[in-house]
């Protein structure tokens, strides 16, 4: 996980736009495991929507949301 590019890509996206970044999910033992990929939020009506983007790369998720906001309008 390289933190640092998730978050210079998180800066890039406006207020509105969403969220990339790893969901965690508490293990069989308890401990906080992160997602296998990343996810991008954002929200739509009024209900936070969670998407997997089904990639470790932050750049192409990043894609992915823009991709989405322009559907969007």
């Amino acid at each position: 996980m390289d933190n640092a590019k998730i978050l210079e890509v998180n800066q890039r996206l406006k207020r509105g736009e969403g969220w990339i970044g790893y969901r965690y999910l508490k293990g069989s033992n308890g401990e906080k495991v992160p997602s296998k990929f990343l996810y991008y939020t954002f929200y739509q009506d009024s209900t936070q929507k969670f998407i997997n983007s089904k990639t470790n790369d932050p750049e192409d998720a990043y894609r992915q949301t823009a991709r989405r906001s322009k559907s969007d309008y």
